[in-house]
C-alpha cells in the first residue's frame, strides 16, 4: 500500500500519470514485483478526483474522497474491460492533451519574450540609427566649414601673390 498511497500522492500533486517499475507486492503469502500505474482522470465523478490504478495484476478505479473530514481510497468498481480500456484511453488522451496545452503555452511565451526582445533591439538600432545621422549632420557643417575657409585662404593666398607682384615690379623698375 505505501508505494501505490505514494504514486496516488505524486499523481495528485503533479496531475501526471505515475508509474513505478519493480513494486514488490505480498500477495496470498507469495512475493511479486510489479508495475505501477496511477493514471488522473478528471471530471468523470463530481468533485472527486478520479485515478486508474493499473498493475501487472490487476485494474482498479479509484476515488480520492475530498471530504473535510479525511481523504480515503474507495474502488469505484472494476467495470467491463471495455469500460477500462475507455477509461484509460481517455486519461491518456487527457493527459497528452495536458502536456499539448503546456508546451503550446511555453512557446507561446517564448514567442512573446522573443518578439519583446526583437522589439527592444528595433529600438536600440533605431536610436543608433538617430545618433548617426545627427553625426553626419555635424561633419557635413564641419565640411561646409572648411571648404569655406579654405576658400578665404585661397583667396587671401591670392591678394598675397599679387601684392609680392606688384611689389616685385615696383622694385625692379
Amino acid at each position: 500500500m505505501l508505494p501505490l498511497r505514494a504514486a496516488i500522492q505524486k499523481a495528485k500533486k503533479d496531475d501526471l500519470t505515475i508509474r513505478k517499475d519493480d513494486v514488490r507486492v505480498n500477495y496470498n503469502g507469495d512475493s511479486r514485483e510489479i508495475t505501477l500505474e496511477v493514471i488522473p482522470i478528471k471530471g468523470l465523478i463530481g468533485t472527486e478526483r478520479v485515478f486508474w490504478f493499473c498493475s501487472s495484476r490487476s485494474r482498479k478505479l479509484i476515488a480520492i474522497s475530498n471530504s473535510p473530514v479525511g481523504r480515503r481510497l474507495k474502488p469505484i468498481g472494476k467495470g467491463s474491460d471495455k469500460q477500462q480500456t475507455e477509461i484509460v484511453q481517455a486519461a491518456r488522451l487527457q493527459e497528452e492533451l495536458s502536456v499539448t496545452r503546456e508546451y503550446m503555452q511555453s512557446l507561446i511565451e517564448q514567442h512573446e519574450a522573443t518578439n519583446e526582445e526583437l522589439q527592444s533591439a528595433n529600438e536600440e538600432i533605431q536610436s543608433s540609427n538617430e545618433e548617426l545621422q545627427s553625426i553626419n549632420e555635424e561633419l557635413e557643417t564641419a565640411k561646409e566649414e572648411l571648404e569655406s575657409g579654405n576658400e578665404e585662404l585661397t583667396t587671401l593666398n591670392d591678394e598675397l601673390h599679387n601684392r609680392i607682384r606688384s611689389w616685385l615690379h615696383l622694385t625692379t623698375t
